[in-house]
């Protein structure tokens, strides 16, 4: 399985691969779910940093109540992501290796050349 950093980084080659092997893999819904989820791990960081400051300071009730929405916000952003996750690990299975260079390519099976030992 191709990993989701060379996939990013490698869009093109991995779409005319795909076309290639006459695979119909969505790789843009892929990447859109990706960059979903980064998203959410930043947020999720950025609440655990301020959820983390807080902590650190004198509970007054209103920090307490802040706390009490943070918690739920990560709860819900970490629900999103697992989500994601398997989403994305759905349709990475979908994406093929990428082809040796010297691999004929054809515009269906049965123009396939046959090699013969």
């Amino acid at each position: 399985m191709l990993s989701l950093k060379f996939i990013r980084e490698n869009v093109d080659l991995i779409k005319e691969n795909n076309k290639n092997r006459l695979v119909n893999a969505d790789v843009d819904k892929l990447l859109e779910l990706d960059s979903k989820r980064l998203n959410n791990l930043k947020e999720v960081e950025s609440l655990r940093f301020t959820r983390n400051s807080k902590s650190k300071t004198k509970p007054t009730p209103e920090i307490i109540n802040e706390m009490k929405e943070i918690g739920e916000k990560v709860k819900v952003y970490e629900e999103e992501i697992r989500n994601l996750d398997i989403e994305i690990r759905e349709l990475l299975l979908n994406i093929p290796n990428l082809t040796h260079k010297d691999v004929v390519v054809s515009d269906d099976e049965s123009n396939n050349p046959i090699l013969e030992d």
